[in-house]
């Protein structure tokens, strides 16, 4: 269609595409949510000039990424939505999970960055399906990511091997946008990315304790024996979004790097976020507007990349501070 990447006028008119096509998808998750005001999802397609940059300038995958884990998103939202016949549902309840999980490992053959996502995949996966079909579910995951890697690993395999799984690459300080404050000798340092990485498992862990387990298992033994037996626990559109969306910004605020095009990691999540929060609507678009400017300084200041993680950092007190529905649930 580009003429090999060359047709660069072609290739953004399909980008433009993709950035309309992801934007109806974003409204529908929102809308199913039914956390963020409809206004505001207007002021979002609008008013982000570095995501108008990402998609129709910069032609990054990151995009492409994004919009494959949304459409896997709206298809569990929409399968929340089935009840009613009950062999229509049952029908469409098995073949639904399998297509979820097909679009997921597409998505994450894209970017790997869809990895953030993966324990509250998990988690939800597991509880909704069950450990034996979840067992199915990710062994077809996997039998995706093998099938899509045939011919690099038939070329090249340990050459993609080394590349395509490169946990242990090292940024380049001056295209960080968030640790602009940290000297270049400790931003590159192994004990700097471990610590990361602890802080990133323990909150992780700790915020699908709060927002899921917590009000809905007495004991370890019973979340694992309702994993094990049948996996059958209600959850609602808002809560599926929160945990999945959750997760990606505790990876993203313990990220080693962040560079500019990763903001679409979590732009289009961002305002359901804040409405997660018990703050005022002043203070949530001030959040957003504040975060947005962060990822307009160009190149990152000290200032920006310090704003940016207080930010974050207020974004998930926020999160951690408002109960769960489910707690609201049981206490009404």
């Amino acid at each position: 269609l580009t003429n090999h990447g060359r047709n660069i006028f072609v290739a953004q008119l399909l980008f433009t595409i993709l950035y309309l096509c992801n934007l109806i998808i974003v409204f529908f998750i929102n809308i199913r949510s039914g956390q963020v005001p409809s206004i505001f999802l207007i002021f979002m397609s609008c008013t982000s000039y570095r995501i108008h940059s990402i998609f129709l300038l910069r032609l990054f995958n990151d995009p492409i990424a994004m919009f494959l884990f949304y459409i896997a998103l709206l298809c569990w939202i929409y399968r929340q939505w089935t009840a009613g016949i009950v062999l229509y549902r049952l029908f469409f309840f098995n073949r639904s999970f399998v297509l979820i999980n097909e679009i997921f490992s597409l998505a994450l053959s894209v970017k790997m960055n869809i990895l953030l996502f993966s324990p509250a995949v998990a988690v939800i996966c597991l509880y909704k399906r069950g450990l034996q079909d979840s067992c199915r579910l990710f062994a077809l995951a996997f039998l995706i990511q093998v099938t899509l890697a045939i011919p690099f690993l038939h070329t090249n395999p340990l050459g993609y091997l080394q590349n395509a799984f490169n946990f242990g690459r090292v940024f380049d300080h001056r295209w960080t946008v968030n640790w602009r404050f940290v000297p270049e000798e400790v931003f590159t340092h192994k004990c700097f990315h471990c610590i990361l990485l602890l802080f990133h498992i323990i909150l992780v862990f700790y915020f699908l304790y709060i927002k899921f387990f917590r009000s809905r298992f007495a004991s370890i033994r019973n979340a694992v024996m309702v994993a094990v037996d049948s996996g059958t626990v209600h959850l609602k559109n808002q809560e599926i979004v929160l945990l999945l969306a959750g997760v990606n910004l505790i990876g993203i605020s313990f990220s080693r790097s962040l560079h500019y095009q990763f903001y679409v990691w979590y732009y289009h999540l961002l305002p359901f976020l804040s409405w997660q929060t018990p703050y005022s609507t002043t203070s949530k678009l001030t959040l957003l507007g504040i975060i947005e400017m962060c990822w307009n300084v160009y190149p990152s200041t000290l200032w920006s990349s310090l704003l940016l993680h207080l930010c974050h950092a207020i974004l998930l007190v926020g999160l951690f501070l408002q109960p769960d529905l489910n707690s609201k649930r049981k206490s009404a």
